[in-house]
């Protein structure tokens, strides 16, 4: 009935304004709809109803009928707009802003609260304020962490490059020396290379002379702390490639390897001066390690829950780890079944010395887990023979990855267990 009516009105009004010119696009519509042979039998046919003779009427009837469709077309629009657009709930303190491009405007608005506004024109997103929408109430949206960075793989033959540099072209280095000294400004470059802030603290000796530790950290996901470490000094009868160039070159590449990346203990990377016996007194030893346990500030010392000494881990057939017997073993157990998943044959070997032999010794009698860990047997210890040529790789690989595979897979249920079994 609508649609007959307004066919009628809209062609027949068409026709009437329009038939003197006799032609044009209603005319041709008309003429194509009703197979008529002229315009007047077109115009005759849709307007001499009896509804439509007055003009008026026709008029008023016509404007009823558009403004009656205009109405429809606004609902229809606004309906749409309803079921499309501004149902969803957003929290207001996570509204990101996003601009939207339409043929004429730019019109920002947060995504939490769309304008009513609506441009009919086509409209593209240009641009986003914020990479991450706030979640909505009919779909959730993730935002991606970084995934953590792991250590990188440990390097003999960067190891084995520190150990000729502190064995070959620095040679014998006695503690509190100059020898030593230059030991301890190339370690220290390297680190700082590395983008660590050494700390250089100044260990006084009972024969007067000064010796030095040098220590950086990295920082973990946790607060507490395993300390690593070798010792930069050697005897005076000994260039010190095994004793413990070895040590200190695993330390150094331990730090590149972690420097990047993200792991759960906080790391202390340790070069301690003067370990070995400086003089008669066979108790005359382990200076810098023994200096840095008794200087530690409180939270250093409530953080540490583990110690390792890596010392003469470059030549020999068995691969031990060694304590005192006077501490708590939970490290050591750790180490030794990590070890033993990875398929590494580990003794543990007890260290029977009077004051112990490695810088393990002040950290294990202060009731922390500690251990050290040694390749045995060399027959150049402590002698001239002790030199890079005698080194052998072997050992040194297979330290250095352990002990990076077991620093990075330390979870904080491993460092509960260490700080549990410290001793106060």
């Amino acid at each position: 009935m609508i649609a007959t009516l307004s066919r009628k009105l809209i062609f027949g009004y068409r026709f009437e304004t329009g038939r003197g010119d006799g032609g044009g696009i209603e005319g041709a519509a008309t003429m194509s709809l009703r197979d008529h042979t002229s315009k007047r039998a077109c115009y005759t046919s849709g307007m001499d109803s009896p509804l439509f003779r007055d003009r008026g009427i026709r008029r008023f009837a016509a404007g009823t009928l558009i403004v009656a469709f205009v109405l429809v077309v606004v609902l229809c629009a606004a309906c749409t707009g309803a079921t499309g657009t501004g149902t969803t709930s957003r929290p207001a303190s996570t509204l990101s802003t996003v601009s939207i491009t339409s043929a004429s405007t730019t019109t920002s608005w947060f995504a939490g609260a769309p304008s009513s506004e609506t441009s009919s024109t086509a409209a593209t997103v240009a641009t986003a304020t914020s990479t991450t929408l706030a979640p909505t109430t009919d779909s959730s949206t993730t935002t991606l962490e970084p995934a953590p960075q792991p250590p990188l793989a440990f390097s003999t033959t960067r190891a084995m490059e520190h150990i000729k540099k502190l064995a070959s072209d620095i040679g014998i280095r006695p503690g509190g020396s100059a020898a030593e000294d230059e030991a301890v400004s190339y370690v220290s470059d390297y680190l700082t290379g590395l983008g660590y802030d050494p700390v250089i603290t100044e260990v006084p000796l009972s024969n007067g002379k000064i010796s030095h530790d040098v220590v950086v950290t990295k920082k973990g996901t946790s607060p507490l702390t395993i300390l690593v470490s070798g010792h930069l000094d050697s005897k005076p009868t000994t260039p010190g490639a095994n004793d413990d160039a070895s040590g200190a070159a695993a330390v150094l590449e331990l730090a590149r390897d972690f420097a990047g990346a993200d792991q759960t203990p906080t790391l202390v990377f340790a070069l301690f001066g003067t370990e070995e016996i400086i003089d008669a007194n066979k108790t005359h030893h382990h200076f810098g390690s023994r200096a840095y346990v008794k200087n530690m500030t409180d939270a250093e010392r409530d953080d540490l829950v583990g110690m390792i000494s890596l010392d003469m881990i470059a030549y020999g057939n068995t691969f031990n780890l060694r304590t005192m017997g006077k501490g708590p073993r939970t490290l050591r157990d750790m180490l030794q079944a990590y070890a033993g998943a990875q398929g590494d044959n580990v003794a543990y070997l007890k260290d029977t010395g009077p004051t112990g032999w490695s810088d393990h010794e002040p950290f294990e009698l202060a009731g922390y887990p500690a251990l050290w860990i040694q390749w045995l047997t060399d027959p150049t210890y402590h002698k001239a023979g002790d030199t890079y040529q005698h080194i052998k790789t072997g050992p040194v690989q297979t330290t250095g990855s352990l002990m990076l595979g077991f620093l990075a897979g330390l979870t904080p249920q491993d460092l509960d267990q260490l700080h549990a079994a410290v001793r106060r």
